[in-house]
């Protein structure tokens, strides 16, 4: 899990990154993250999508628009814990 930081250096959230989104990361500095509700969770959880901007900057990634972050952050609480019971 790789922490995610806001503009302040507060952590946001813990997110798991592929080998490939780092090595993009570290490249280029840059990626942005697409995400949505997954489709047999769409009446139980409604249907969430957005997509946010990482940043790498020396070694923190750190997320351009914090509120839509933790949008991601606690949709993935959510499906989770729907997985779960």
């Amino acid at each position: 899990m790789t922490e995610i930081f806001d503009q302040d250096g507060n952590v946001l959230a813990s997110m798991e990154l592929s080998e490939r989104q780092l090595a993009l990361l570290d490249r280029d500095g840059t990626i942005v993250v697409q995400y949505h509700t997954p489709q047999l969770l769409h009446t139980l959880l409604g249907t969430r999508s957005g997509s946010f901007t990482l940043h790498k900057v020396n070694s923190r990634i750190t997320a351009h628009d914090p509120d839509i972050m933790r949008q991601f952050a606690t949709l993935q609480l959510d499906i989770r814990r729907a997985r779960e019971s």
